[in-house]
């Protein structure tokens, strides 16, 4: 490889596109030589393992060789450019995905959409997110049509009597579907 002439990102890319076989593999091989070791130190600099930084850097080969027909060719002032920005956009976020992977299942974060316990030990906040969670799978099972009814709306003016029928049967039916599957969760 060594001995060939330089080819860049961007022909490498629209080589990828091509019809014949050895010419999409002789491309992919040559951006792999090219970015295999630059992509592995990103993935290291950014706290993944060996083995994570190796992987990351080959799951952006192929997303690259993948998604070879979403590359479009630009106008050849700035070809190079797009093509390297293209390059390294794809294996920037196949980190972003392997550190997300990486998380622990048994780290929680707290989400600040929701609501604080007035007791904020970390307890309370597991069991009130449990609600929370609970809750709202209750409600997912409702029609939409239901969720509205439920919906409190201040200012909304005077309430028809069977407004007031249909939301109270919405709300019991809330109550059965979530006694329902609290008694799922608990056997």
């Amino acid at each position: 490889m060594e001995n060939e002439k330089w080819v860049s990102t961007h022909e490498l890319l629209l080589q990828l596109k091509d019809e014949e076989e050895k010419v999409r593999t002789k491309a992919i091989e040559t951006l792999y030589y090219r970015y295999k070791g630059p992509f592995y130190w990103y993935g290291r600099s950014n706290s993944l393992s060996d083995d994570q930084a190796a992987s990351a850097a080959n799951d952006s080969f192929t997303k690259i060789y993948r998604f070879r027909m979403n590359y479009q060719e630009c106008d050849h002032d700035h070809a190079d450019a797009a093509a390297y920005g293209y390059v390294w956009v794809t294996h920037k976020r196949t980190v972003i995905d392997w550190l997300r992977k990486k998380r622990s299942p048994d780290c929680i974060y707290l989400d600040e959409t929701h609501l604080a316990p007035e007791i904020t030990f970390p307890e309370k906040y597991m069991e009130v997110r449990r609600q929370q969670e609970l809750i709202q799978r209750a409600l997912e099972s409702l029609s939409e049509s239901e969720r509205l009814l439920l919906t409190i709306s201040p200012h909304r003016g005077r309430v028809s009597d069977r407004e007031k029928q249909e939301r109270l049967h919405a709300f019991q039916k809330l109550k059965l579907i979530l006694s329902a599957i609290i008694q799922e969760e608990n056997k």
